[in-house]
């Protein structure tokens, strides 16, 4: 395990139709989603990633083998 800063992009995709989808497994909140999970405006532990507070923002990532778990999530300029 290790920690690593990430941008939204590595982590979701984002659709024509404003939906997110993780582009590998991501767990965040205690809530895990997977590939092939389209979403838009849910809440996962009280964060909705849809939102333009999160969107295009870097993670604050732990690393465990195929699972990346948010931790923190960081402003444009900083923390």
């Amino acid at each position: 395990m290790f920690m690593a800063r990430i941008p939204f992009e590595v982590l979701f995709e984002r659709h024509p139709d404003g939906a997110l989808e993780p582009k590998k497994e991501v767990r965040i909140g205690g809530t895990t989603i997977r590939p092939g999970l389209k979403f838009n405006n849910i809440s996962f532990g009280g964060v909705n990633l849809s939102s333009s507070q999160f969107l295009d923002h870097d993670f604050e990532v732990v690393l465990d083998k195929e699972l990346s778990v948010i931790t923190g999530i960081y402003k444009k300029n900083g923390r």
